[in-house]
């Protein structure tokens, strides 16, 4: 049994991409290069931290005609992400953004852009690191 189970393990790791990393958001760089080549209309994403506990996002928008709205998305595990903000979408390409309400840790945030045909984009998943609050 225990002949069948190690390389079931390994095949199950290979085909999830799951890894011992110990580092956050280690896949994240593949994830990303597959949505910029996917015509996500992100042409940047940026987060950072302001002060000791305040984050700033700032972000690009290629074109906005057909962007209805960008939807803020904050987690703090990697991989389940919640909805903060709403921002209409229009002629403004350039963004920015504050997220005052954050805990110590490891903080992850992406972009939904919402077109006008019901499509949703994501934008490349920023990661930052809070020390203290």
């Amino acid at each position: 049994m225990k002949k069948l189970l190690l390389p079931f393990v390994f095949v199950l790791m290979v085909l999830t991409g799951w890894s011992f990393s110990d580092k956050p958001a280690s896949n994240l760089r593949d994830l990303n290069l597959e949505l910029a080549q996917s015509g996500n209309p992100f042409s940047f994403f940026n987060a950072h931290r302001q002060g000791r506990s305040a984050i700033g996002l700032m972000w690009q928008i290629s074109s906005s005609d057909h962007v209805l709205g960008v939807q803020v998305q904050r987690s703090y595990d990697g991989e389940f992400f919640d909805p903060i903000t709403n921002l209409p979408g229009g002629a403004n390409k350039r963004f920015t953004w504050k997220d005052d309400n954050v805990f110590p840790g490891y903080i992850y945030y992406r972009l939904a852009a919402i077109l006008t045909d019901g499509t949703i984009f994501y934008s490349e998943v920023e990661v930052v690191h809070i020390i203290q609050k």
